[in-house]
């Protein structure tokens, strides 16, 4: 039932992945398999995320973070993922400082545990660079997406979900500081990556087209 919501969620279908989450959950709180309940209120809060549902997906994910530390303690991987997840639902209530420290000490984290360079520790990354984009501080922000590229780059496909995110963000960035040049090859880069992994119709898509239209599409390679 989870990995049925997990394909949903992604494909934007989220009143399918809302339902299956939520059997997921009864079924694992009434088995007490609390890391799996822990996983789904994750979900769960990143879910509402999608939908820009921000007050109803707060409580949710701090849940999850709540009962993955209480079972395995603040410093492991599975607490930190959790405790990023809940930063963007602050990011999205607007909490920005609170959402900051929850990716910087999601990050130091991973660094330490799971490697500076692993993919991990590049979401939180992207996670970082987007809220210290939000509060202005554009070489700080520029820094981070920079950093998770290198990453993402060296690791994933160059079609995959997860690249295309950072390039759109640093794009959008990019856009402010005036390098319109990169900026348009990274959203063209992340452009085709969502329109072909996920579809046209896909919120991303659409969302990163519109921050195409800005430029128009680049001119083709010969």
């Amino acid at each position: 039932l989870n990995g049925l919501g997990v394909v949903h969620k992604f494909q934007g279908r989220y009143d399918e992945a809302e339902p299956l989450y939520r059997r997921a959950l009864a079924i694992a709180e009434s088995a007490g398999m609390l890391d799996d309940a822990a996983t789904l209120f994750h979900n769960l809060g990143g879910l509402a995320h999608s939908r820009g549902d921000f007050a109803a997906g707060e409580p949710l994910a701090r849940r999850a973070v709540d009962m993955r530390e209480a079972a395995l303690g603040p410093e492991h991987p599975a607490t930190a993922a959790d405790r990023a997840a809940w930063g963007a639902l602050l990011e999205g209530l607007g909490r920005c400082a609170e959402a900051e420290q929850a990716y910087t000490d999601a990050l130091r984290v991973f660094e330490a545990r799971l490697g500076p360079r692993s993919l991990e520790a590049a979401s939180a990354l992207t996670a970082l660079g987007g809220v210290q984009h939000q509060r202005g501080a554009l070489a700080e922000a520029e820094r981070s997406y920079r950093r998770a590229l290198d990453i993402r780059q060296a690791m994933l496909e160059p079609q995959h979900f997860d690249l295309a995110m950072t390039e759109n963000n640093l794009g959008m960035l990019l856009v402010e500081c005036g390098a319109e040049d990169e900026a348009r090859a990274l959203l063209a880069r992340a452009h085709d990556a969502f329109a072909t992994t996920l579809g046209a119709s896909h919120p991303h898509t659409r969302t990163v087209a519109h921050n195409l239209s800005t430029f128009g599409r680049p001119p083709a390679r010969r």
